[in-house]
């Protein structure tokens, strides 16, 4: 185990770092799989993250708190600046890993062929983005942060789309989300 952890950790130590992991895995799963995460799922996990962050800012904290109080000695303003930014990114990644991460696994885990049918919201100013390497669309039925995107549209089909168009898309689908896999040209 000394890969993961320093000779003479204590188990309290073990324990975080290893949450801190999962958690650092879960967020990478959340930010770049594109599997639509149902909304109800999304606000029953934002009411979990804030649940979960009363727990976690203050335990997180703590020992950065300790860390760097030599630093921050004398200097209120920029140490509240650094409780704030790190309860905010604290936040955040508890955010992505209990709305996105989670609910994905459990996607992959029960998902079971299907199909649903949603209505573009809007399309991608450019075929190519930052985000999406091809053809983006946004929909209605998943709204939410992170979560409203398609990518992954022949150009043809993409430069075709207009907004209010209905498309089907079939792939994995569970009461958590739906990974989408390909798409239907039946625009409605």
């Amino acid at each position: 185990m000394g890969i993961l952890f320093a000779e003479g950790a204590t188990r309290n130590q073990k324990i975080g770092i290893s949450i801190v992991i999962c958690v650092s895995l879960l967020v990478i799963l959340g930010i770049f799989n594109g599997t639509l995460v149902n909304n109800s799922v999304l606000k029953v996990a934002a009411i979990v993250t804030a649940f979960l962050s009363i727990v976690c800012v203050p335990l997180t904290i703590r020992p950065v708190l300790h860390m760097y109080a030599h630093e921050y000695a004398g200097r209120p303003i920029k140490r509240w600046r650094m409780y704030l930014g790190f309860t905010l990114m604290v936040l955040i990644f508890l955010y992505i890993a209990t709305a996105r991460g989670i609910p994905i696994i459990l996607n992959y885990i029960l998902s079971s062929p299907g199909e649903i049918i949603v209505t573009i919201r809007s399309k991608d100013s450019d075929y190519k983005t930052k985000h999406c390497r091809a053809g983006g669309i946004n929909v209605v039925e998943f709204n939410l942060f992170l979560n409203s995107e398609i990518c992954g549209f022949q150009r043809e089909h993409w430069e075709v789309f207009k907004p209010g168009d209905q498309l089907t898309l079939l792939g994995r689908k569970s009461p958590f989300g739906f990974s989408y896999q390909r798409y239907s040209l039946d625009v409605r």
